[in-house]
């Protein structure tokens, strides 16, 4: 997360044709919180810091999935990852090809553009790309009994503005405790 300078993406490889986020809920839907909308400086020394204290002092290797159509930005992606040591090697694919990646889940790593999802952000799609329980859809299977103990909570809540403070509570956990998701 420390590596990534989202700005120099929206500058570079997105044409300025985005604006750097800290969360996947954008300003004026109901689940939005600009609290949660707070992203991790941009710090390359601590990013480096980190790996090394991880045990990964000399970096490591990974693979970046992308479909082809965001080659320039997962190729920006790799090289600022490659400044800390994380050596990538993109792999484009077929949008097709991609999508059926997402959901038989081969893909491990990925850039992926939600630009389309106009509800992102309702606990629905919270659940649809965190739960580890859907295995038929495009989510990270993101293995937390905290955070399934939680969507209990939210299932059973008919207050909304206690639900809604669980769901910022599930957020918090994708975002910022245990960062499954690092928005740009």
């Amino acid at each position: 997360y420390h590596a990534i300078d989202p700005q120099a993406l929206c500058d570079g490889a997105l044409e300025g044709l985005c604006t750097p986020a800290g969360s996947l809920v954008v300003p004026g839907l109901p689940s939005y919180s600009s609290e949660l909308d707070q992203r991790l400086p941009y710090d390359p020394p601590r990013a480096k810091a980190l790996l090394t204290q991880a045990g990964y002092g000399a970096g490591f290797d990974m693979q970046l999935d992308c479909p082809s159509v965001e080659e320039r930005p997962c190729r920006d992606l790799a090289n600022q990852l490659s400044t800390i040591g994380i050596r990538v090697a993109v792999n484009l694919l077929p949008r097709a090809v991609f999508s059926t990646g997402l959901k038989d889940r081969t893909i491990k790593s990925t850039l992926i553009d939600y630009d389309n999802i106009v509800t992102f952000g309702d606990v629905d799609s919270l659940r649809y790309f965190h739960s580890q329980d859907d295995g038929d859809i495009e989510g990270y299977s993101y293995a937390s009994p905290e955070f399934d103990a939680l969507f209990e909570q939210i299932d059973r809540e008919s207050v909304t503005y206690a639900r809604e403070g669980l769901i910022d509570e599930a957020w918090r956990m994708i975002l910022q405790e245990d960062i499954v998701t690092v928005p740009l």
